[in-house]
């Protein structure tokens, strides 16, 4: 069949032009590549839609370029089907008593944290915020600048959320589209090698549950209740897809972010390490045949390469530079364009240490509304979630008994072990090993009757575990022997003036908002101090 008397040339005879075009661009979207997305973009709208319906297309357009381009990617179809909603959305009354219409969205900014913070230093006065306690709350806020309902969404949705079906859209799309997530407790913003992996032990031992908002989109409203929205910002590539996430938050959202001394943070890089061979990862079990040495002999670090085969922590001016830049320090990049009227908690690392915890766990569950930790499970609490141990356990050992069964036995962490399981710590060890205020070993019960049944091989394992526990021992004093400190990151400054100009730089950004509101944290940083003093003093650095 010929175009004259194809569907296409039907449509163009029967209905005009307008109908033709956007068959023609129907069809083009079945192929989709930057082209379609800009044909799509430039002139299925000026098809569609009326003049006025256009001219707000347009000034929407400045401000929603990059999600329209993200949402034809994701599914053109959507954006074809959807354009006209969206338009109907922005020319809404309830969008205009929300937002101030689309003519307005430009001076989004100028009620933002990075708004206030500006009017602040060109003088603007407002009142100054300083809690006494680390978990106190600041709350940049300011009666007069907005009168609209207090749990709006502050950066607007391109559809009405109330209008959406969720089950029709993927998270990507829904991300793209601003729409705010299920309801959640709360907003943890988390950075790495701040407490992280601590804090979200912690809050699973209080029922909440970390989601992301893909995770969160997902789950069903009966448990996103026990959720909360979780942003776990670790490194600078990820700054633009945080944002996505960030921009769905409502401006009643209470919002907890983790915070720690930049140098302490940069030398628990170093320290970090990572398991010395990748398989490892995966490979996280053992025979009583296994020489204990290379068994426990799992954790490497970075050399100057970057790569992951030096057995102790390694540090010099490059390595240290690419670890200031490439993990996050970006307090404030990721909330200088929320509302200055969000609710927001700095937790400080220092205040989910040990002997602090477990009173912190109690303020924080009254403030964010969680379930009280109880005092039965305060060791729990106490224990260093992310210690010497990690990395060269869990572990899993192998055991095959007289009857032909294979049996396991767990070595873990002293509060990481699975509840369902029994400890066997006394059936292994005759004497009390200095490790097992560490360590615990766990079986189920049906494995333990079938080792405790073979008396020889049961011989054979107390016998093993004992040397294992030696050389785990020996393995974890090596590490903490040469782990790094502090004043060695320091150093590195002291002797290299551009790399701390640059870091000095970055800080005095991205630390603006935690001076102005957290000055007691900021002092409560040793080394920070130490660094500026560095900066000041001998490098003439202001």
């Amino acid at each position: 069949m010929g175009f004259k008397d194809s569907k296409s040339m039907r449509i163009l005879k029967e209905y005009g032009i307008k109908p033709f075009m956007s068959h023609c661009l129907h069809k083009s979207i079945k192929s989709l590549n930057r082209r379609s997305i800009f044909v799509l973009l430039q002139f299925y709208p000026k098809i569609v839609l009326n003049k006025n319906q256009f001219k707000t297309f347009k000034l929407a357009y400045k401000h929603f370029e990059e999600n329209y381009r993200n949402i034809i990617a994701i599914s053109p179809s959507f954006f074809i089907k959807n354009l006209k909603k969206h338009i109907a959305w922005l020319e809404s009354q309830s969008f205009k008593n929300r937002y101030g219409g689309v003519g307005y969205l430009a001076d989004i900014h100028a009620k933002t944290i990075n708004g206030d913070i500006k009017a602040q230093c060109g003088g603007t006065h407002r009142d100054a915020i300083a809690p006494s306690s680390y978990i106190d709350f600041c709350h940049a806020h300011n009666n007069n600048i907005n009168t609209h309902e207090d749990d709006k969404q502050f950066y607007p949705p391109l559809l009405n959320p109330e209008e959406v079906n969720y089950e029709d859209i993927c998270a990507d799309l829904a991300l793209e589209l601003r729409l705010p997530p299920p309801p959640h407790k709360f907003v943890l913003i988390r950075y790495g090698l701040s407490g992280g992996l601590a804090m979200a032990n912690f809050l699973q031992k209080n029922g909440i549950r970390e989601c992301d908002y893909r995770q969160l989109f997902a789950t069903d409203s009966q448990h996103s209740k026990y959720a909360c929205l979780y942003v776990d910002h670790l490194w600078t590539p990820d700054n633009d897809r945080i944002k996505k996430s960030l921009y769905t938050i409502k401006e009643n959202d209470k919002i907890l972010v983790t915070t720690r001394d930049p140098i302490s943070r940069l030398k628990s890089m170093i320290n970090h390490g990572y398991y010395l061979r990748e398989e490892m990862r995966h490979k996280d079990t053992f025979t009583i045949f296994d020489d204990p040495y290379h068994v426990v002999n799992r954790k490497g670090y970075h050399n100057e390469h970057y790569e992951i085969d030096s057995n102790t922590p390694f540090i010099t001016n490059n390595l240290l530079r690419h670890w200031a830049f490439t993990c996050s320090f970006a307090y404030y990049s990721n909330l200088s364009f929320l509302s200055k009227r969000s609710d927001i908690t700095y937790l400080d690392i220092q205040e989910i240490m040990p002997d602090k915890v477990f009173e912190t766990m109690l303020q924080l569950a009254k403030k964010f509304d969680f379930a009280l930790p109880k005092k039965e499970h305060k060791g729990f609490y106490e224990e260093i979630k992310w210690g010497i141990i990690s990395i060269l356990l869990p572990l899993t050992c192998l055991l095959c008994v007289s009857n032909g069964r294979e049996v396991k036995i767990y070595v873990t962490g002293k509060y990481e072990a699975d509840m369902l399981l029994l400890n066997v710590d006394k059936l292994l060890l005759d004497n009390k090993h200095p490790l097992l205020d560490q360590v615990a070993f766990s079986m189920s019960e049906d494995d333990l009757k079938a080792l405790q049944d073979d008396k020889e091989t049961l011989g054979k394992v107390k016998a093993y575990m004992v040397r294992f526990l030696d050389e785990l021992k020996k393995r974890i004093d090596y590490i903490q022997r040469n782990n790094k400190h502090e004043n060695d990151v320091l150093e590195i400054f002291r002797g290299d003036r551009e790399l701390c100009r640059e870091f000095k730089t970055m800080l005095d950004k991205e630390l603006i908002h935690i001076k102005t509101h957290r000055p007691d944290i900021i002092a409560s940083w040793k080394y920070y101090q130490e660094f500026e003093r560095i900066c000041i003093e001998e490098h003439g650095i202001n």
